[in-house]
């Protein structure tokens, strides 16, 4: 942890900046039922700002592959802020529903985790026109209850979606496939 007084240039004005080490996860991925472990799976980080309820997670996840189930990753470079920001992981794996890590206080030492998934099966479907014609290369995502869904002129806005959001593209036929 550093600290740094900082002079701006109004008179009496001083400012205090406390710089939290980096956010760190690490851990060992799990099939729940065979406590095997999982090689293949994504790592998304995210930040909770204090006073807020929805996690704002990162756009692109950390993509592990691995025999042990292993992985450590991290939070951006540093963190300057209220110790009350929070940081958190979700854990997707094919065939297992997603993991959200508890938010843990950037001010807390962090603890390696053991994460154990539980299969699931995907949501599928056909997207159909009013026609009954399927529609190709239809963009579809699902949101769940405390979820939204940001849509402008027709199209997924996916900078607006602090939530967890999978979008997939349906197929020629219509077909579509999201995470359990």
């Amino acid at each position: 942890i550093g600290r740094a007084d900082i002079q701006l240039p109004y008179k009496d004005v001083k400012l205090k900046t406390v710089l939290y080490p980096i956010p760190a996860f690490s851990g060992t991925v799990l099939d729940k039922e065979t406590k095997k472990p999982i090689n293949k799976f994504d790592v998304t980080t995210g930040l909770l700002w204090p006073g807020s309820q929805y996690i704002g997670w990162r756009i692109h996840p950390e993509k592990i592959t691995t025999e042990q189930g292993q992985f450590q990753c991290w939070e951006g470079a540093f963190i300057s802020s209220d110790p009350n920001m929070a940081t958190a992981i979700r854990i997707n794996a094919p065939g297992y529903y997603p993991y959200i890590c508890p938010p843990r206080r950037i001010d807390q030492k962090p603890q390696p985790l053991a994460i154990e998934l539980e299969k699931g099966s995907p949501i599928t479907g056909i997207v159909k026109n009013s026609d009954g014609m399927a529609v190709p290369d239809a963009e579809v995502t699902f949101s769940g209850p405390g979820t939204k869904v940001f849509i402008q002129d027709g199209a997924f806005q996916r900078d607006f979606h602090p939530q967890s959001h999978y979008f997939v593209k349906t197929s020629d036929e219509g077909f579509f496939e999201l995470p359990p």
